[in-house]
């Protein structure tokens, strides 16, 4: 091929939204390389000239047009006029892109490759093609006819980055050369001197950039060079790989994927042997890889449909859901012992038209014939007799509370059913045949009915004659709040806001271009938001009326669904690229701020919702599965407006209540956990300045101010003072069993009161003259109160009590403030903390000072002792946080161990720290920062594990609950609440394949254990195919009613016929590909005449699909069978599923004898079999434990086998069981799975 006959010598194809970056770096870099001489004597007259001019490349700059006219005119003529074609691989350029009424295309970057390829195989172009990697690329994963070649020898640029292109690094240099080389046609021996005079260039910027640097600050240009080339020098090196993949994973996180930031945080840790657990590995490695886990919202993938899922109904904690698909089908799912949603029960539909009430778990269904069938999955008596509406069911809807039904029939009967009286309790009066939505008024006994004809009807029940409100065109949808708020939307695309009782004229508040595919009103009904196919979502202030915002979720792709957190703080979007988008909305004075993208659907989302509690997001998707999320991660805490200003908190001892006050609006009020429902809340006089709350919650306790102890009875509001001048009360607490209450102030003096009357009663004990008192604490056991105490500037003390003997012994030694005082968990030993900069040990029996930790004279905090009583924590001056470990041996009865910082491991001290606190059992030490964030610390190396995020404004308190459960509330008065994963207090060693395990992705299993067990030799033969899984589309039970398989390629060179008598078979695999059964059968039955038994197992996938669509599926087995008995490959999973395809529980048992002894063969079929099996069927820890470890091998031979698609389902159920697993089981199980991969003991292996 001559490149003088071409105006281009290479075309660049790429899509816009994700490779513009990395197509113009190309196409710059290519310009611009110059070739050494001694390799350029060597080459064509052709390259030379090539080189001696800048290459011609072609690299269009517009985005994707709706109409084809550009791409005709403009695009296709460029391809037919370049020497090559570029393609550059992202995640974008395997998704498909949307017309203007929703109708899905072909991306230009497979148009154009398609245009370029002509009526030629992908593997037999004419013109070269070089296949390029970007970030996000997927091996395996090719766009239209670039699949037809099932191997490609690209080139990784997968780790180009905006950071890169800011540095010198030479991370990109491998595949620029090859690039090169294969423009300037370069042979293979030179390559080596390209990448050396590519790094002689490299080096050549990096000093130029210094040299002109050097006159402003040349000593840190120095230092820069320096780095740079100890950089360079070390590329290969486990720090700097460590180092660049905690950059990159933090850029992730700031595109919100933490799933590809935690992959990446992981391929940059050297995978330890996992067996040992000293091993030590890069800190700045681990805190990327435990911050993403952090950040993971994925909490499970449900797949059982055969269509697509078009609504799902979660329960108020997430723990069973009712979905409904496109196939006719409604599953009842539901979490029994700790294991994952499973179905429960399954019914068919009546017809199309369906309804879920939410409130009651029931799902209506409307058949042609006028019935209306009620399916209540936990209550067979609802299910048993339908209603008889009398015509066909054009629409359903429920009530708020689940009572009554709304029916429209579509000669327009409209009727409401009442459950309560087991009959219709209203119908319209007349027939309304231009009806077209029905939805229920909460509070005002209506049923709103929209029309085709531009009217909106509210018919009250109790009234003859509806109110006509005007619409300006078909009302395609409405809703209504229980304020009385109603909002409707007609098909011009325009959004209208009425309300009750007086429905005043619709005000129009959004118009977008075009159809409005969702609208919902928040909770407290404050907003108001419409989404619609142009990709705009809009925001309505109702109390302003005016519009607020316009907000796009996503980059030209439609906005399909919309709902809002039960708080109503977060809106989320669906969208038509399958990606759920989280917005904060709960400052209406400041912009929504995007907060979360929630990645894994493969096709539009049709429907999201919330459960009751918030802790949950349900996605319906057109890709057959709803995906469960977590919403609430490190960096999206769930929040609570709390109170108007500055506010703090306490909580009960067993952590089931909370209790927070308010300085600003005195306002006092108790919720009760996880969730932290508000349930009660008081104004007081004066404002408070301290809480306590019994374990059962009945009583709290308020400090004041004013110097006040109230005890306020929480079932009747009564408050009561029960002491008085105390000064400003600094500090309360409860006794563990609820026995006593402490309270310390200002004044001088403790109050311990007695709680075993209704009506708490208070002694008082002095302290000394003039001391302020400045905190309270129980002993673990509850026979010793803590009091510290002390003169500014002149004396510090501390005193504990014995409850049981009632003496008192005073902790002498501190000469300024004592702060804090911390028992441990043995009640043995106190620890207190004081401005004099030490930290002291004392002996509680003795009362003798045992271990000094000193630090400068300043202010010292203490977080008191780990839960192992081995560590404390300690902070000077709100800035050094330093863990110190207690020796053993703590001195002599006379001096205490003295202890100073050479004898800590310093945690922080770049940051302005508030308070800090052990966690409850775990090896996690949490600071609130002044900044309003929140830092985990992992104990006892200190190494970050997390970063707590909120909206910035500093904390005023912070409690670590024994739940795992962080709260803090800010000084704006927001509470706020994290939900620490556990997963985050395991060593290194443990959290590496914990982190694993929790990716919910294909590749995670990749390390140095899965050398001899993922890697795919190149040497494999070409037709390795015939002996693989993936022959034929045999159905499922993991993807439901048919197998989530891409139709198998056939390389070129199998169909020749030097395959022989295998000429047969895969004329018979081609044809199946194609969708050509009867050809299919004929070749498998000759081909099975010639002795192929794998011709039998081609003949059983047919008969098993036949049997998914009717027939009967005894052919499959026969088939199958005479397989299995010829020792074919994968005969045995594939008698397994079939088995599986009827419910009897005979099979089960059967099936899993079959999956046992095809998983001995490492069929990843069968490992997915026993998986699936034990996660379905079973009971206990350890069934979980199976499916887990069957998993983990089931996706480790479908990467092995090439199946990525699938590799990544079953990673999902592994991930998602990982969650519902102890996390140092799940690491354990995790690294003995591995480690079995391929050996006998493998099957059924815990």
């Amino acid at each position: 091929m001559r490149m003088s006959s071409y105006d281009y010598d290479a075309f660049l194809s790429y899509r816009r939204r994700d490779a513009t970056r990395l197509a113009q770096w190309i196409r710059r870099r290519l310009q611009r390389f110059r070739i050494p001489p001694e390799i350029l004597r060597e080459l064509s007259s052709e390259r030379r000239e090539l080189h001696e001019r800048t290459p011609r490349i072609w690299l269009d700059t517009s985005y994707e047009k709706s109409s084809d006219d550009f791409l005709v005119k403009k695009i296709f003529p460029a391809l037919d006029n370049s020497a090559r074609l570029i393609v550059i691989l992202t995640p974008a350029a395997l998704e498909q892109v949307y017309g203007r009424e929703g109708e899905a295309h072909e991306n230009w970057l497979v148009r154009e490759v398609d245009h370029f390829l002509g009526s030629a195989a992908a593997d037999q172009a004419s013109r070269p093609i070089d296949v390029i990697f970007g970030p996000g690329a997927t091996e395996g994963k090719y766009p239209g006819r670039l699949s037809e070649k099932p191997r490609w020898d690209w080139i990784d640029f997968r780790s180009f980055s905006s950071w890169r292109l800011r540095t010198f690094t030479g991370e990109l240099d491998d595949g620029l050369i090859k690039l090169v080389a294969a423009l300037y046609e370069v042979p293979d021996r030179f390559l080596p001197i390209l990448r050396r005079e590519e790094r002689r260039e490299r080096n050549r910027r990096t000093v130029v950039a210094a040299f002109g640097a050097l006159t402003i600050f040349a000593l840190i240009t120095a230092l820069a060079i320096w780095g740079l080339i100890q950089q360079e020098n070390a590329a290969g090196a486990l720090a700097n790989r460590a180092r660049l993949s905690t950059r990159l994973s933090a850029e992730e996180l700031q595109r919100k994927d933490p799933d590809r930031a935690l992959a990446i945080a992981l391929a940059g840790v050297e995978t330890p042997d996992l067996a040992k657990t000293d091993r030590p590995i890069i800190a700045e490695s681990i805190t990327a890889v435990a911050n993403s886990m952090a950040n993971q919202p994925f909490a499970g993938t449900l797949r059982e449909h055969a269509d697509a899922v078009r609504e799902t109904s979660l329960n108020a904690d997430g723990t069973s859901a009712i979905s409904v698909g496109a196939d006719g089908k409604a599953i009842f799912w539901v979490s029994h012992n700790g294991q994952s949603l499973r179905p429960a029960k399954l019914t068919t539909l009546a017809g199309d038209v369906f309804a879920i009430a939410r409130a009651t778990s029931v799902v209506a269904s409307g058949s042609p014939s006028g019935r209306i069938q009620l399916w209540k999955p936990e209550s067979p008596d609802v299910s048993a007799k339908p209603i008889e509406f009398g015509e066909s069911l054009a629409a359903l809807t429920f009530s708020d509370d689940g009572r009554l039904i709304g029916a429209l029939g579509a000669a327009g009967k409209i009727a409401v059913w009442s459950f309560e009286k087991n009959d219709f309790l209203w119908v319209a009066p007349s027939l309304t045949p231009s009806a077209s939505t029905i939805t229920f008024g909460p509070n005002c006994g209506c049923l709103v009915v929209g029309t085709s004809t531009g009217t909106l009807l509210v018919w009250s029940f109790d009234r003859k004659e509806p109110v006509i409100l005007p619409a300006s065109g078909k009302v395609t949808q409405a809703v209504i709040d229980r304020n009385g708020t109603l909002v409707f939307v007609t098909d011009d695309n325009k959004a209208w806001l009425t309300s009750a009782p007086s429905w005043p004229a619709p005000q129009n508040i959004a118009q977008h271009d075009r159809t409005i595919t969702s609208v919902a009103i928040s909770p407290e009904g404050r907003l108001i938001v419409t989404a619609s196919m142009d990709g705009i979502a809009r925001l309505y202030d109702v109390a302003s009326r005016i519009g607020w915002m316009r907000i796009r979720p996503g980059t030209d792709v439609a906005v399909t669904n919309v709902t809002f957190s039960p708080d109503g703080n977060t809106v989320v979007f669906g969208r038509g690229d399958g990606i759920l988008s989280a917005w904060d909305v709960s400052d209406s004075t400041a912009d929504p701020i995007e907060t979360m993208e929630l990645r894994g659907h493969s096709a539009a989302v049709l429907d999201v919702e919330f459960s009751a509690d918030g802790n949950w997001i349900a996605s319906s998707s057109i890709d057959r599965t709803v995906r469960l999320w977590r919403p609430n991660t490190a960096r999206q805490p769930q929040v609570f407006l709390a109170h108007q200003g500055a506010a703090f908190h306490a909580s009960s001892n067993n952590g089931r209540y909370l209790i927070t006050g308010g300085g600003p609006d005195k306002k006092v009020e108790l919720r009760i956990g996880p969730n932290w429902v508000p349930t009660k809340s008081i104004l007081l006089k004066d404002e408070p300045s301290a809480l306590a709350v019994t374990d059962d919650g009945s009583r709290a306790f308020i400090g004041t101010m004013k110097g006040d102890v109230l005890q306020w009875d929480v079932a009747s509001t009564a408050i009561t003072t029960i002491s008085q001048g105390n000064g400003v009360v600094g500090s309360m607490a409860t006794a563990p069993n609820g026995s006593t209450l402490a309270a310390i102030g200002i004044g001088a003096r403790v109050q311990v009161c007695a709680l075993d009357t209704p009506l708490a009663h208070c002694d008082t004990i002095p302290l000394g003259p003039r001391e302020w008192g400045y905190n309270v604490a129980f002993s673990w056991d509850g026979r010793w109160l803590g009091a510290t105490s002390g003169i500014e500037g002149e004396r510090g003390s501390a005193r504990i009590w014995d409850l049981e003997t009632k003496t008192a012994k005073v902790l002498v030694g501190h000469t300024e403030r004592v702060s804090q005082i911390f028992f441990d968990r043995s009640s043995k030993r106190a620890i207190t903390a004081s401005w004099d900069g030490t930290a002291r040990i004392w002996d509680i029996s003795s009362g003798r000072e045992i271990v000094r930790l000193s630090e400068p004279k300043g202010r010292l905090s203490t977080a008191g002792f780990s839960a192992d009583g081995e560590w404390v924590a300690t902070c000077f001056n709100n800035q050094t946080l330093r863990l110190w470990r207690i020796p053993k041996a703590i001195g002599s009865q006379s001096k205490p161990l003295l202890l100073d910082a050479g004898a800590s491991v310093l945690v922080s001290d770049n940051v302005p720290i508030a308070q800090i606190l052990f966690g409850f059992g775990s090896n996690l030490l949490a600071g609130s920062l002044q900044d309003g964030k929140i830092d985990l610390w992992h104990v006892p190396d200190g190494t970050l594990r997390a970063v707590l995020e909120s909206n910035g404004a500093p904390f005023q308190n912070m409690l670590f609950h024994q739940t795992g459960q962080i709260t803090a509330v800010s000084q704006s008065g927001r509470l706020l609440s994290w939900v620490v994963p556990p997963a985050l207090a395991l060593t290194d060693a443990r959290l590496l394949p914990a982190a694993r395990s929790v990716l919910p992705l294909s590749g995670a299993l990749v390390g140095k254990v899965d050398k001899n067990t993922s890697d795919r030799s190149d040497s494999a033969p070409r037709c390795a195919f015939l002996a693989e899984h993936n022959i034929g589309l045999p159905p499922h039970s993991l993807s439901g009613a048919s197998r989530a398989r891409t139709p198998l390629t056939i390389p070129a060179e199998c169909t020749s016929a030097s395959l022989g008598k295998r000429r047969l078979l895969v004329e018979g695999l081609t044809a199946e590909a194609q969708g050509d059964a009867v050809t299919a059968r004929q070749k498998f039955l000759s081909s099975s005449a010639q002795g192929e038994h794998l011709a039998e197992i081609g003949l059983g996938d047919l008969s098993f699909l036949n049997g998914v669509n009717g027939a009967t599926l005894g052919s499959a087995f026969d088939h199958y069978t005479r397989a299995l008995q010829s020792d074919t490959p994968h005969a045995g999973s594939r008698l397994g599923w079939l088995l599986l395809a009827g419910a009897e529980i005979e099979n089960v048992v059967r099936a899993r004898t079959y999956f046992e002894d095809s998983s001995r063969k490492g069929d990843a079929d069968g490992y997915a079999g026993l998986a699936w099996i034990d996660e379905r069927f079973g009971k206990s820890a350890d069934d979980l434990e199976r499916a887990f470890s069957n998993y983990i091998r089931a996706q480790n031979a479908y990467e092995r086998d090439g199946d990525f698609r699938f590799a990544e389902d079953v990673a999902q159920r592994r991930a998602m069981l990982a969650r519902l697993m102890d996390a140092e089981k799940v690491s354990d199980l995790f690294v003995f799975s591995r480690g079995t991969l391929g050996s006998s003991k493998a099957v059924n292996a815990r």
